[in-house]
């Protein structure tokens, strides 16, 4: 959402609490506030019946067309309710500059590493970082990156550098057990299970190749959106 305000040059007015505060047994207004910097809790919009004079109920696309000759003007207020299809328009919206201004505000990037200790002592090693969801997902979904296809990443790196400090992240929540990463721990890598998500996302954030880039990562797979059509609000 902030990505999207940034592209079509609006100030961002906040967000209307879907009524969830917690996510895989992640405090989110508690992370949300360590990754962007700023107290979570005051971008939430906590009013009765809010008005707009613009709402788009629609994927990114519409209103990334709308953008391009906008039918708002200055002091008009608009609600984007939705976020379905932003991995498509990664490229468009996470632009080198937005990226800048979060890493420059996210306390992440000043938070202490210390899985990345031993490298930063030798010096000159690459630290990778690599999320593999497991953890919300059952054996064998079709939503998780099989194992084989991370592995020919990892050994594609690896045969590409001599210097290469691995580290892959993810957790179990119950259903899994942690015999399932040997297969990353016999190529050397360090496996990570279970952390503190602030934590692992300060790693992401601070390895020198994330493998996927960390600042957009995050915005692409957060669920920022919701459809507040029951949440009673009105548009002009």
């Amino acid at each position: 959402m902030l990505a999207m305000a940034d592209y079509a040059k609006l100030n961002f007015g906040g967000l209307l609490p879907s009524g969830n505060e917690s996510s895989h047994g992640v405090d989110m207004p508690k992370s949300m506030s360590v990754l962007l910097g700023a107290d979570y809790g005051k971008l939430l919009v906590n009013r009765e019946n809010p008005q707009f004079d613009h709402c788009f109920y629609s994927e990114e696309e519409i209103f990334l067309d709308a953008a391009k000759s906008p039918p708002w003007s200055n002091g008009q207020s608009v609600l984007f309710a939705t976020c379905r299809t932003g991995p498509w328009y990664a490229d468009v919206l996470l632009t080198d500059e937005f990226r800048k201004k979060l890493r420059e505000s996210s306390p992440l990037m000043r938070q202490k590493v210390p899985h990345f200790e031993g490298a930063l002592k030798e010096g000159g090693k690459i630290t990778v970082a690599m999320h593999v969801r497991r953890g919300d997902l059952e054996t064998g979904s079709w939503r998780a990156v099989p194992d084989e296809t991370n592995y020919r990443i990892i050994d594609r790196i690896k045969s590409a550098f001599d210097n290469v400090d691995f580290h892959v992240y993810s957790s179990t929540e119950g259903k899994h057990t942690e015999s399932e990463f040997d297969g990353y721990r016999n190529r050397g890598v360090s496996v990570h299970l279970d952390g503190e998500v602030d934590e692992d996302w300060a790693h992401m954030a601070q390895a020198r190749d994330s493998g996927v880039e960390f600042f957009g990562l995050v915005f692409r797979v957060l669920g920022f959106g919701h459809q507040f059509r029951d949440f009673g609000v009105d548009c002009a």
